[in-house]
C-alpha cells in the first residue's frame, strides 16, 4: 500500500515539475506609453518575445518555479527581475528612465534636483492637463504654496497675473526650455500671448525665492520653469474640448508621431480658446500653435521648437469702483461727481456706471481691444561628449507685434501733434474725441551655452552663459478724431526705440559628501546695457542710456537626516535693474536705482510611505526695492520709487497625506510679515493749484502682500477611475498701497472649487477622460486685485478700484487620446 501511494505522489510531483505555463502582459514606460518592439526574455535566453504595437507580449512553455527574466528597450534602462510561476501569470512591466536618458543630457541652467538647497515644487504635465480647461498658467498654479492669482475678466482667461510671496510677475523669472519669457524692457510676463501652452508642457517647476542662476531678468522672489521637450515613444492623437460659463469654449488637437526609425519625432498642436468673460464685454479670442521636430541618439539630441500665440481681448484693465462692488449708492454718486470730466464724459458713461452690476466695465467703445501676436523659435542641441562632459547649446528668437486701441475724450490736438482748426462758425477747435492705437513691435535674439563636468562620482561643475539682444519699437497713431483736423492714420504722433543688450555667465558647483551631505555654490555675473531714444507718448523726449553689472552669489547645503527626512539651508543674492516705466513715468524722481535682495531659506522635508510634508522659513531683505507711492503719472498709471529698506519674513507649510486608499488630504499655509521700514507718500493738493504734499510713513505693510495664504485639497476616489476633489483657498487682507491705511485695502477672501475627473477603462482609445470643474461653488463675492490713488481737494479723497471675480461657474470637457 505504501509503495502504491509513493508511486502516485511521484507521478503527481513529476507532472507538476514538468508543467508548462504561459506568461503574458504589457511593457510600458513611466508615462504609460506602450513600448512597441520591447524585448522580454529569460535570463538564460531560452525564451524571448518582442512586444507588439500595443506593447503586449506572450511567453509560452514557462516551467514551474522561479522565472528570472529581463526586459530591454532602446534608450531605456534594462530591467532584471524574477517571478514565481505556479500557473498562468499576468506580468505588466514598467521600464524606468527616459528615452536615451535624455534627462541627463537636456539639462536646464537653473532646474533644481531633489538635493538642491532651495524651495521648489515640480508639477508634471499630465497632472496639469487633468485640470486644464483653457485658463492661463497662473490659474493652473494658483494652488501652489504662497501663490495668489488674479484675472482682469474674472474667469482666468485673458489677462491674468500671479504673485508668489507677494512678488509680482514682473519680478518672477519665467523660462521655457531655458529661454527667457519675460519682456526685456517691462520685465513682465504676458501669459495671454501663449494660450494653452500647458498642453505642450512636460513639466513645470516653481521655485520660491531667488533660486539657482538663470537666464534673462533676475529672479527677484520666484522662478517658473516650463519644459516642453517631451519624448513620446508611441504615436498618438490627443483631442481636448471644453465648454463652460460665460461663453467659454476650448478645442485643442495634438498630433505626435512617436519615435520613428528609433531617432526622429515630430509633434504639433493647434488650440483655440474663446470666452466672453465675467466682466461686461471682457471677451478673449485666443489662438496658438506648437511644433517640434527632434533627432535623438544615445549621446545627443537636436530639437527645433516653434510656438506662437495670438490674442484679441476686450480691455478690462480699469477695474470697478469699490463703491459699486460694495453696493454703496451714496459713495458711488460721490465718486461720479468727483470724476466728471476726468473719467466720465458722456451720458452713456453715466448710464453704464449706474445701471451695470458688479461686473461693470468702464469701457464701452466697441473696438477697445488689445491685439497682439508673439512667436518663438528655439534650436536646442545637447551632446554627451564623454562620461564626464555634457554640452547643451540653444539659439532662440522671439518676435512680437501688436497694439491696443482706445477711445479718449476731450483730448488736446497738440498732445497728438495735430493742428487746431477753425470750425464753420469761426471758433478755434482745440480738443476732440480721439481714437488712437499704441503699438509695440519687438524682437529678441539670444543664445545659451551650458556645459556640465563631472570629475568624479557625486561632484559636478556646471558652466553657463547667455547673450541676448532686444529691440523694441514703441509708437502710436491716431485712427480718427471727431471733429477731424485732417488725421492721417499712417502718421506716428510718438515714436521711440528701446535697445537692450545683456550678457551673463555663471559657474555652479555641487558635491555629495558621504551619503548625507550635498553642498552647493553658485556665482553669476550679469551685465546689462539699456538705451531708449525718441519721443514718448507724452511727447517728452527720451534719452536713456544706462548700464549695470551685477554679481549674484549663492551657497547652500542639503543634509539627509534619515531615509525619509531632510534639512536644507541656502543664502542667495539677486540684483535687478529698473523697468522701462521706472525711467519714463517718474521723471521728477530722477534716475531710479537698481534693487538688491538677500534671500535666506531654511527648510525641513519629510517623505514617508503615506505622508509627506515640508516646512520652510524664508527671510528676504531688500535694498532700494521699488514700491508704489500713491502718485500717478500723466496717463494715470501708478508710480514707483526706491525705498532704502524693506523685507519679507515668512513660514511656509505644505503636506500630502494618504488617509485611506480612497482619501487624500493636502493642506498648505503661508504666514508672513512684509514691511517697508520707511517711505514717503506723495499727494497732490489741487485746492489752490497743484501743491505737492509729502507724508512720511514708518514700518508699514508692503502692498499686495497678504500675511496669510492658505489652501487645502481633499481628494476622494469613490469608484475606479473616478476622482473628486474639493480645492479651497484663503487670502487675508491686502493693502493697495504702502500706507497700511485700512481705507485703501483689499478685503480678505476665500473660495472653493470642485473638480471631478473620470478616467474611462482603456479600450481601443488609449486614454479617455471626462472632467467637470465647478469654480467658486459657494458663490463667494470677492476681488483678487485692485489699485488706489489719493489726492487733496479741500480734503483727502481716495479712489479704490477692484477686480471682482466670477461667482459660481463651471467648465465641462472631454479628453481623448488615440
Amino acid at each position: 500500500m505504501f509503495r502504491f501511494i509513493f508511486f502516485i505522489c511521484f507521478l503527481i510531483f513529476s507532472s507538476l515539475a514538468a508543467a508548462q505555463y504561459r506568461i503574458e502582459g504589457t511593457v510600458t514606460n513611466q508615462k504609460g506609453e506602450r513600448l512597441f518592439q520591447a524585448i522580454v526574455f529569460s535570463a538564460d535566453n531560452t525564451l524571448a518575445q518582442t512586444a507588439d504595437e500595443s506593447g503586449r507580449f506572450v511567453l509560452d512553455n514557462v516551467p514551474r518555479g522561479w522565472f528570472r527574466y529581463k526586459c530591454s528597450y532602446l534608450g531605456y534602462q534594462t530591467l532584471e527581475d524574477s517571478v514565481f510561476v505556479d500557473g498562468p501569470k499576468i506580468l505588466n512591466i514598467v521600464l524606468r528612465g527616459t528615452l536615451y536618458n535624455l534627462d541627463n543630457i537636456e539639462i536646464v541652467a537653473n532646474k533644481l534636483n531633489a538635493k538642491s538647497p532651495f524651495t521648489f515644487q515640480n508639477i508634471k504635465g499630465e497632472e496639469i492637463r487633468k485640470e486644464n480647461v483653457g485658463q492661463d498658467v497662473p490659474f493652473l498654479l494658483q494652488f501652489t504654496p504662497s501663490a495668489v492669482v488674479t484675472s482682469d475678466a474674472g474667469t482666468g482667461v485673458g489677462y491674468t497675473g500671479i504673485r508668489i510671496r507677494g512678488t509680482d510677475q514682473n519680478r518672477i523669472n519665467v523660462t521655457i526650455n531655458g529661454v527667457p519669457l519675460n519682456d526685456a524692457e517691462s520685465q513682465g510676463v504676458f501669459w495671454v500671448n501663449l494660450p494653452d501652452i500647458v498642453n505642450s508642457t512636460e513639466e513645470i517647476q516653481v521655485q520660491r525665492g531667488v533660486g539657482s542662476s538663470t537666464n534673462g531678468p533676475g529672479a527677484f522672489g520666484a522662478s517658473i520653469l516650463l519644459n516642453t521637450q517631451s519624448t513620446n515613444v508611441t504615436p498618438s492623437i490627443m483631442v481636448s474640448s471644453q465648454v463652460g460659463s460665460f461663453g467659454h469654449s476650448r478645442l485643442s488637437v495634438n498630433v505626435n508621431s512617436g519615435l520613428m526609425n528609433n531617432k526622429y519625432m515630430i509633434e504639433g498642436r493647434y488650440s483655440t480658446i474663446n470666452s466672453d468673460g465675467y466682466i461686461d464685454r471682457g471677451s478673449a479670442r485666443l489662438r496658438s500653435y506648437y511644433f517640434s521636430a527632434a533627432r535623438l541618439t544615445e549621446k545627443s539630441s537636436l530639437r527645433f521648437i516653434t510656438f506662437s500665440g495670438s490674442e484679441r481681448t476686450y480691455q478690462a484693465w480699469n477695474g470697478v469702483p469699490e463703491a459699486k462692488i460694495n453696493g454703496d449708492e451714496e459713495a458711488l454718486r460721490r465718486h461720479y461727481l468727483n470724476n466728471i470730466g476726468q473719467l466720465y464724459f458722456t451720458p452713456q458713461d453715466s448710464v453704464n456706471l449706474f445701471q451695470s452690476g458688479r461686473n461693470y466695465n468702464y469701457y464701452t467703445y466697441e473696438n477697445q481691444v488689445d491685439d497682439y501676436s508673439q512667436s518663438h523659435y528655439q534650436l536646442h542641441y545637447a551632446r554627451n561628449l564623454s562620461s564626464s562632459w555634457i554640452l547643451k547649446s540653444t539659439l532662440y528668437y522671439t518676435a512680437g507685434r501688436g497694439f491696443f486701441e482706445e477711445q479718449k475724450f476731450n483730448q488736446r490736438f497738440s498732445a497728438y501733434q495735430l493742428p487746431n482748426f477753425i470750425d464753420e462758425l469761426g471758433n478755434e477747435v482745440r480738443r476732440a474725441e480721439i481714437i488712437r492705437r499704441r503699438w509695440l513691435d519687438n524682437d529678441l535674439f539670444g543664445a545659451n551655452l551650458l556645459a556640465q563636468y563631472s570629475p568624479r562620482v557625486g561632484e559636478t561643475l556646471t558652466f553657463g552663459g547667455n547673450v541676448q539682444y532686444y529691440l523694441g519699437d514703441h509708437f502710436g497713431n491716431v485712427l480718427r478724431a471727431m471733429p477731424d483736423p485732417g488725421v492721417r492714420p499712417t502718421d506716428r504722433y510718438y515714436d521711440n526705440q528701446g535697445e537692450k543688450q545683456e550678457a551673463s555667465g555663471f559657474v555652479k558647483w555641487e558635491k555629495s559628501i558621504g551619503s548625507r551631505w550635498n553642498l552647493f555654490a553658485d556665482a553669476q555675473l550679469r551685465a546689462i546695457s539699456y538705451q531708449v531714444n525718441g519721443l514718448d507718448r507724452t511727447l517728452s523726449q527720451l534719452d536713456i542710456d544706462t548700464s549695470y553689472l551685477f554679481f549674484n552669489p549663492k551657497v547652500g547645503a542639503f543634509y539627509q537626516l534619515s531615509g525619509s527626512e531632510n534639512l536644507y539651508a541656502s543664502f542667495a543674492v539677486a540684483n535687478r535693474e529698473p523697468d522701462r516705466s521706472d525711467f519714463t513715468d517718474n521723471l521728477r524722481a530722477g534716475v531710479p536705482q537698481s534693487e538688491r535682495l538677500n534671500n535666506l531659506e531654511v527648510g525641513y522635508q519629510y517623505r514617508g510611505k503615506k505622508s509627506a510634508w515640508q516646512a520652510n522659513v524664508y527671510f528676504m531683505d531688500y535694498t532700494n526695492q521699488l514700491i508704489l507711492t500713491g502718485e500717478l503719472n500723466d496717463s494715470g498709471n501708478p508710480i514707483r520709487v526706491n525705498t532704502p529698506d524693506s523685507y519679507r519674513l515668512g513660514l511656509e507649510l505644505a503636506g500630502e497625506f494618504q488617509l485611506k486608499d480612497w482619501l487624500t488630504y493636502a493642506p498648505m499655509v503661508t504666514f508672513s510679515r512684509n514691511k517697508v521700514r520707511a517711505f514717503d507718500e506723495v499727494l497732490f493738493d489741487y485746492t489752490n493749484g497743484e501743491d505737492r504734499v509729502i507724508i512720511p510713513h514708518e514700518n508699514t505693510d508692503i502692498s499686495y502682500a497678504p500675511s496669510v495664504v492658505a489652501g487645502q485639497t481633499i481628494g476622494v476616489r469613490p469608484a475606479k477611475g473616478l476622482l473628486v476633489q474639493l480645492v479651497s483657498r484663503y487670502v487675508s487682507k491686502q493693502y493697495l498701497d504702502n500706507t497700511q491705511n485700512a481705507a485703501r485695502s483689499l478685503p480678505a477672501y476665500h473660495f472653493h472649487n470642485v473638480l471631478i475627473n473620470y478616467q474611462l477603462p482603456q479600450t481601443w482609445i488609449k486614454d479617455a477622460s471626462f472632467q467637470l470643474a465647478v469654480n467658486n461653488v459657494f458663490n463667494q463675492l470677492y476681488s483678487t486685485n485692485g489699485y488706489s490713488y489719493s489726492y487733496i481737494f479741500d480734503q483727502t479723497i481716495t479712489e479704490n478700484f477692484l477686480y471682482p471675480q466670477a461667482g459660481r461657474h463651471f467648465f465641462v470637457g472631454i479628453n481623448l487620446k488615440f
